[in-house]
């Protein structure tokens, strides 16, 4: 709106989250660090990468299940 980028524009945080090292898997065991899984990871990075933070969530906090489409599959007698 006034010619100037903001202090933390998404391509800044995409740039610096990619430039990052690889989190190692053991890391995000809660028995280990504390840390629930690849949630809780973006819930303690929030505040450095918001953008990246909120779409992680979004997307993430989708259940992977297909149990209602394979009911549907199995009750029809289709598989």
């Amino acid at each position: 709106m006034f010619g100037f980028a903001s202090k933390n524009s998404p391509e800044d945080e995409l740039t610096k989250y990619l430039g990052q090292k690889a989190v190692c898997p053991q890391l995000l065991k809660k028995e280990v660090t504390g840390i629930d899984g690849v949630l809780g990871w973006w819930k303690i990075h929030e505040n450095e990468f918001p953008n990246l933070a909120k779409m992680a969530k979004d997307y993430l906090g989708i259940l992977g299940s297909g149990g209602a489409i394979e009911h549907f599959f199995v009750r029809e007698g289709i598989s």
